[in-house]
């Protein structure tokens, strides 16, 4: 089965946050992770991330949802890092630096 691949825009805008869900079935999930400031502002690359969503699921970076999806969430915080992180109270993983 070939990889799926994901191209994700996270917006300061939007809660310093960028989130969806994804299966288990495509781990490992490649994704292209880029930023913004705003809506309106240039989109600049964080990085190219080969996933490895049993692992972040393992070590509860990510949440399983109701209908068995994972809700991963990249959340760009006041030091300039981006993190997976589902959930403010729940173990993060620096994966990239927007400034």
């Amino acid at each position: 089965m070939a990889e799926k691949h994901r191209n994700w825009t996270g917006n300061d805008k939007s809660q310093r946050n960028h989130h969806g869900k994804v299966r288990l079935s495509e781990d490992p999930l490649c994704l292209s992770l880029q930023w913004k400031r705003g809506p309106e502002a240039q989109v600049r690359l964080v990085g190219h991330f080969r996933l490895k969503l049993k692992e972040l699921l393992l070590n509860k970076y990510l949440r399983q949802e109701d209908d068995g999806s994972l809700r991963l969430r990249f959340f760009h915080d006041r030091d300039g890092l981006i993190y997976i992180q589902w959930r403010s109270d729940k173990p993060r993983i620096p994966i990239g630096r927007f400034r």
